[in-house]
């Protein structure tokens, strides 16, 4: 039906009023197949007690429980209305390294865009955001440098798994106890990004569409321009789409 409706409007409808009204459809399609087929997700709360739905974009938001041991729940002072896994947190403080260990249905050769994010909230009262880093598996990530403890950061890869599981690691630098607010998985089509057989770590997300920062099912859009120091990389990579109108840049690790 949906499908029949937007073929007779194609025809009244000018050049560009088609092209809007087709990402439209398509954007609302994506979100409708989001809240009710989340076979490739896993959205971990990492602080929360309880399983839950998330108002607004209707993902599913599972616990902590059985997916690492050897940390502590804690809650932000600050509460969050409108994203309910920013109110809480994981803390790691007894071992120096905590794994996720990830079990999705398709994993061995399949690529996932795996994003782990991190909101301090001086929710220890130190004001002092630790410093750690994060891994995947046995290979570093990133460092875990929090520029704003009010605000979140967020670190973004694609990965192509080669094992019946993932893990995401927590590692104590000797700055302070790890910690991670959220940490999600979403399935990839394979043909994406196809020529490419190792991970890819997003540098940065800009959605040319808007002016304002933008939240979507599974990630954050952000606004901005490619910082200058960038294009001294050799393994930079810049991937546009024309529909979204999104450019995502990415380095090849």
């Amino acid at each position: 039906m949906l499908n029949t409706y937007t073929h007779e409007l194609s025809y009244a409808l000018s050049a560009e009023m088609r092209i809007f009204f087709s990402i439209v459809v398509l954007h609302a399609t994506a979100m409708i197949h989001a809240q009710y087929d989340q076979s490739g997700f896993i959205s971990i709360d990492c602080g929360s007690r309880s399983n839950y739905t998330q108002e607004g974009t209707g993902i599913n938001y599972v616990s902590n429980e059985g997916f690492v041991e050897g940390s502590e729940s804690r809650i932000l002072p600050i509460h969050n209305d409108s994203v309910r896994e920013y109110n809480t947190l994981r803390s790691f403080p007894k071992n120096k390294r905590n794994c996720y260990t990830l079990r999705p249905q398709k994993v061995k050769n399949h690529r996932y865009l795996i994003r782990a994010v991190f909101l301090y909230g001086n929710y220890d009262g130190k004001g002092q955001p630790p410093i750690f880093d994060l891994y995947m598996g046995a290979d570093y990530w990133a460092t875990i440098l929090i520029p704003d403890p009010s605000e979140y950061l967020a670190h973004e890869m694609i990965h192509l798994t080669s094992s019946d599981y993932i893990n995401v690691c927590l590692v104590n630098t000797g700055h302070g106890y790890p910690f991670i607010t959220a940490l999600e998985l979403r399935l990839l089509d394979i043909t994406m990004y196809k020529d490419q057989s190792r991970s890819l770590i997003s540098v940065q997300r800009s959605n040319f569409g808007t002016t304002e920062t933008v939240r979507d099912l599974s990630y954050n859009n952000l606004t901005g321009n490619v910082p200058e120091f960038l294009a001294q990389l050799d393994n930079l990579r810049i991937l546009t789409s024309s529909k979204i109108k999104e450019r995502v840049v990415m380095v090849e690790v």
